[in-house]
């Protein structure tokens, strides 16, 4: 089986505009190319938040701190989830929001072994 590791959270303003830049250089319409950028960038600001907030509902219900979590938590968290994908977005988003909090990151390197 192969291992995936989660790369380290990239904040999406930065990754968006790589993106753009690239699409310019390629060519395509920077109008366009920036008008999509900002659609794809509300989505995942989006989707990040409902996993932040899933991951903070569990933490209350379960009597965990989700702000700084502990590593345990995390991977109790993450055990509970049935897709790798959706384990993907969870180390994501608390990743994310820990380290614009200020506070390490309390996900494992690697989402896939953590939770075996």
């Amino acid at each position: 089986m192969t291992t995936r590791t989660t790369p380290p959270h990239r904040p999406l303003a930065e990754s968006a505009a790589d993106l753009i830049g690239t699409l310019t250089d390629l060519g395509f319409d920077p109008a366009l190319v920036e008008s999509a950028a900002a659609d794809v960038a509300a989505a995942c600001a989006t989707i990040d938040a409902q996993a932040w907030e899933a991951f903070a509902e569990w933490c209350d219900d379960h009597g965990h701190d989700d702000l700084p979590a502990e590593p345990a938590t995390v991977a109790a968290y993450l055990d509970g989830l049935r897709s790798l994908s959706d384990r993907d977005l969870a180390v994501g988003a608390i990743a994310g929001r820990h380290t614009d909090a200020g506070h390490p990151d309390p996900t494992p390197a690697d989402t896939e072994a953590a939770v075996r």
